[in-house]
């Protein structure tokens, strides 16, 4: 059986004071190589990195925003064969996100793209308010 992993870069780009705060992370499969931050200051970028020596990934990253209602899901499962599967998502309770925007980018925070469906991805996710 082979590995697999992946990496995620979180960027806040939040105006001043809108920070983020770790709510869950979990994984069903794998381990944390880079364990989640705890908070993410507006402006600040977050890395983490979840691995697994004998099979798939999964697992799941949530961090509340500074308006204590919007969170930001990611959900993965990453096999040592076949295709990916990932999102991130933005909700809040009750209703729609509340004046933020998620963007899953490529490196430069600049180019909207898809979840990566093949290989070990490196994922860039840009959190930003309206």
């Amino acid at each position: 059986m082979g590995s697999s992993n992946i990496k995620f870069h979180i960027n806040n780009s939040c105006s001043p004071g809108k920070n983020m705060t770790l709510s869950a992370s979990s994984l069903d499969k794998g381990h944390w190589n880079i364990s989640p931050q705890t908070s993410i200051a507006a402006g600040g970028i977050a890395y983490c990195e979840a691995h697994n020596d004998g099979g798939k990934t999964k697992g799941h990253l949530e961090y509340t925003l500074s308006d204590n209602t919007t969170v930001f899901t990611i959900d993965f499962d990453i096999p040592h064969s076949g295709d990916n599967t990932g999102s991130g998502t933005l909700g809040s309770n009750p209703g729609n996100p509340n004046n933020y925007i998620v963007e899953e980018t490529d490196s430069t925070y600049e180019n909207t793209i898809s979840f990566p469906k093949h290989g070990m991805p490196d994922t860039y996710w840009l959190i930003k308010s309206e």
